[in-house]
């Protein structure tokens, strides 16, 4: 069955969805509004559940979808619930049966159900209903059938069920009565309620019996009552008046209440959890955040703050949109749309953050879906940790996978895959390049002189000076020591290259000057040309390689094409 929800404001709708049949609606409505479970298995798998189904083992409705229905049965009582179910199908059992479930927590509860055969969507399946017995649910349709179905209820049930009369003596007990609290119906038969509430609780328990008595209304309360043993029970109580048709007045009370005891204790400890938790998200060195449908921010703990750059008091009511890049909001939206559509969280996305200082951080992100009691889609939540250092990390190893850490250019590898791209460009156009191998002369003799720092400053002069004369769309690259190439991508004419050979050769006849030393350096080049000396990437730095060895032999300072 599917579920009509909202479109978030913050998203745009991909498309309508077709409207629910009326029939189907009020099913739904009905499904939804019971106090039992009911659930619906197809192939063994849940195929929908009320929220109250779900909620028995601690679970949404979204988060049992789909699964082995037997995937939260005690594997002890596996066995026993396949056997159970399968009689009830066949009509060989009647009477609901017990058994127990774990937990999302892991924790044991037992549940009572009844199901039925039926066909859905031209598929058998399996229609539940089913009931939480560990805290039972008092019902007031009870009350309103007739007086055999009302005795074989209340015989079966597990709520506690009596009547007094006028005086306030008991006149029936059922049998879940007798058990919780340990009395027998000799024990209790005639004699006052009130031998059974504990003191503290007994005015409340005479003022709501001689208001009820009376006419007045009651609403549901809570009293202890005294188990045989002494044990306090702590029960709640749905009590109307038993009238006199004829007479017109009351003539007794009826009750139907539960043992509320264990729920009780699960509610503090419930409260004790959510204030763990509470506290756990405002001590963690991540950001929790909680935004409504439309993106604006309900919740944030200090650690968000501190990343966002803005101080808490101030965060809440403001969009997260105010701390997204212009261009990275599409995909912002797509994240929130999909976890908002498939219920199911997402985590691992890196995004940017722009704080209000200017400062730019990279942060991961998870989401999830936000649901009220009801199981509707209410907004966001989600954990936000910074990883700009990781980021920043990742990218100064990219960079040096690429680079030269000494004078920042394209190492050989770059370089290698700038220069195939660029002769698959040429092919195609029908273009020239050049690639230029250079080498300063005799640098080997002033590194052993002045040492490496001197030789290393020598190196990124000389790069400053080769980059004034490249065209902007030239490559120079480090590809050793003191051997470095060049590539020069649509040429004209080979008188270009050459103009450019002497460029170079001209620009190291002033010295370079290294603090108070002063050098003069220069430089042999070997010129190889495409598609003339090869068309791919080793024959043209070979042919590069041997000009530029060429060059050398003839004493240096010159170029070879």
């Amino acid at each position: 069955m599917r579920r009509c929800v909202k479109q978030p404001q913050l998203m745009k709708k991909p498309h309508t969805r077709e409207n629910h049949t009326k029939q189907k609606d009020f099913y739904h409505t009905i499904a939804e509004a019971s106090f039992a479970g009911i659930y619906m298995v197809q192939d063994g798998r849940f195929s929908y559940l009320n929220r109250n189904a779900a909620s028995f083992a601690g679970y949404t409705p979204v988060e049992l979808m789909g699964r082995d229905a037997f995937s939260i049965v005690h594997h002890e009582d596996r066995d026993l619930v396949d056997k159970m179910a399968r009689e009830m199908l066949k009509g060989l059992r009647t009477e609901p049966y017990e058994f127990r479930i774990i937990t999302k927590d892991l924790q044991t509860r037992w549940i009572m159900e009844t199901v039925i055969s039926i066909t859905y969507q031209g598929k058998p399946a399996i229609l539940g209903n089913s009931m939480d017995v560990t805290e039972k649910k008092q019902t007031e349709e009870a009350l309103s059938l007739s007086e055999n179905r009302y005795r074989t209820l209340i015989e079966t049930t597990h709520d506690l069920v009596f009547t007094v009369d006028r005086q306030g003596y008991f006149t029936y007990i059922n049998p879940q009565f007798q058990k919780t609290l340990g009395y027998t119906t000799t024990d209790l038969l005639d004699k006052p309620f009130t031998t059974i509430v504990a003191p503290d609780f007994l005015k409340t328990v005479l003022e709501n019996f001689k208001t009820g008595i009376k006419g007045g209304i009651v609403s549901p309360y809570e009293v202890e009552l005294l188990h045989k043993n002494g044990k306090r029970l702590l029960v709640e109580f749905l009590t109307t008046t038993i009238w006199d048709g004829q007479k017109g007045k009351g003539i007794g009370r009826f009750g139907i209440g539960r043992d509320i005891t264990d729920r009780k204790l699960a509610q503090d400890d419930l409260k004790a959890s959510e204030e763990r938790y509470r506290t756990i998200i405002e001590n963690i060195g991540d950001g929790y955040y909680e935004v409504d449908l439309k993106g604006t921010i309900q919740f944030i703990n200090d650690a968000c703050a501190s990343i966002s750059g803005v101080p808490r008091h101030k965060l809440t009511g403001m969009s997260f949109k105010d701390f997204a890049f212009e261009e990275d909001l599409v995909d912002l939206y797509n994240i929130f749309y999909r976890v908002f559509m498939t219920g199911k969280p997402e985590k691992g996305l890196v995004n940017r953050v722009k704080r209000p200082d200017g400062k730019e951080l990279y942060v991961e992100i998870s989401v999830s879906l936000k649901r009220d009691s009801k199981g509707k889609s209410t907004g966001f939540m989600g954990i936000i940790h910074d990883v700009t250092e990781r980021k920043k990390a990742e990218e100064t190893i990219q960079w040096m996978a690429y680079h030269d850490a000494l004078t920042g250019l394209p190492n050989r590898i770059l370089f290698h895959d700038r220069l195939v791209l660029a002769l698959t460009q040429a092919k195609r156009n029908s273009e020239q390049l050049a690639v230029m191998m250079l080498d300063l002369d005799k640098f080997k003799e002033i590194n052993d002189s002045y040492g490496h720092y001197m030789g290393d400053c020598i190196l990124c002069a000389f790069v400053e000076r080769i980059k004034k004369q490249l065209r902007e769309g030239d490559t120079v690259a480090r590809t050793g020591g003191d051997e470095f190439m060049t590539l020069l991508p649509v040429i004209r004419k080979v008188r270009d290259v050459e103009k450019l050979g002497e460029k170079i050769i001209a620009a190291f006849q002033k010295p370079v000057e290294v603090g108070e030393q002063s050098f003069l350096i220069s430089v042999s080049i070997g010129i190889a040309l495409y598609p003339r000396d090869g068309e791919d990437f080793d024959t043209m730095v070979k042919k590069a390689d041997m000009a530029m060895y060429q060059a050398k032999k003839l004493g240096g300072n010159k170029y070879i094409i």
